[in-house]
């Protein structure tokens, strides 16, 4: 038997991941982008601010700061859409304590997404049997949305290691309230989606038991999944939910993680929209954490490696 589960975020302590297509550097310091799209008509704005979760408090500033001078001129027009999946109820979760069989894992991987979006149900609980759970939806950190307790519980944890690494999370941090600004879900609502895509969410911070030998290939088959699940699936949901969101206010604010940029910005621009690269936002360098922060030698690492993949900003 083999315990599975893909990690999707940062783990404290390691080195943050910054993409060619998302963050760029000038000297040791390291910036995080900011876009403006817009329409045809130049009446309607959608401002993507790339957020790194982890960081400096410091930066969550900066960029509460971008996004209230971007909207000083028309806040009561501006909504702010949040990133994540949200749900309402119950909704299923693979079991971390019965093994789920290698036939059924195997035959779920191998899907596509849209295949999973169609699986029926009834055959797809028939399937994976007392392997399937079912998760609480509860209160995230901050208190503005409800969550599968999961994904509560992972963000409570990535917050608690943050500080104990001398940094800040976003869901502590980022509170747009703060600046007077409306807010709204912009997340991958679940309960809208098949039981076998909560299922599938659930596996990227659910640890859970396979009963057989998978192979290396089945789990990049599960892995493939769940990018096209976090990144793409989402990305339209929330390209989606902007353009709803227009018809009622003329700006939008997506701060997203910023690994999502790239998505956000082909949908975008293929509808017809206009771009725009603003400054970046600091995120921080190597001399803005104290020696004894357990976050300062693997940020000092993560400057390194950006070195050699992470364009230079203009």
């Amino acid at each position: 038997m083999k315990i599975f589960i893909i990690i999707t975020a940062i783990i404290m302590g390691a080195v943050p991941v910054f993409g060619e297509e998302y963050a760029c550097q000038k000297s040791r310091t390291l910036f995080t982008p900011v876009v403006e799209f817009t329409n045809k008509n130049g009446d309607k704005k959608i401002l993507f601010v790339g957020m790194i979760h982890q960081g400096p408090q410091a930066y969550f500033r900066r960029a509460l700061k971008r996004i209230s001078d971007w909207t000083s001129n028309s806040p009561d027009r501006t909504l702010v859409l949040s990133e994540f999946f949200a749900c309402n109820g119950t909704v299923v979760q693979a079991s971390d304590s019965s093994p789920i069989s290698l036939e059924a894992f195997r035959e779920l991987s191998s899907k596509k997404i849209d295949e999973l979006k169609s699986v029926d149900q009834s055959r797809f609980k028939a399937l994976l049997g007392s392997s399937l759970g079912n998760a609480s939806c509860v209160s995230d950190v901050g208190g503005r949305l409800d969550r599968p307790s999961y994904l509560v519980a992972r963000n409570q944890r990535s917050c608690r290691m943050a500080r104990e690494a001398g940094i800040a999370c976003q869901w502590e941090e980022f509170q747009v309230e703060s600046i007077k600004l409306k807010e709204m879900s912009g997340d991958l609502k679940l309960q809208t989606l098949s039981a076998a895509i909560q299922w599938l969410a659930s596996t990227m911070y659910v640890s859970f038991p396979i009963s057989g030998e998978a192979t290396d290939a089945d789990f990049e088959n599960l892995s493939n999944l769940n990018r096209k699940l976090i990144v793409d699936t989402r990305n339209e949901d929330l390209v989606f939910q902007t353009l709803a969101a227009l018809r009622q206010n003329d700006r939008i604010i997506l701060p997203w993680g910023d690994a999502h940029l790239p998505g956000v910005r082909s949908i975008l621009v293929g509808l017809g929209y206009s771009e725009t690269p603003l400054t970046p936002i600091r995120y921080g360098s190597p001399s803005d954490f104290t020696v004894e922060s357990r976050f300062s030698r693997a940020f000092e690492r993560s400057v390194d490696a950006a070195s050699n993949h992470v364009h230079l900003c203009n």
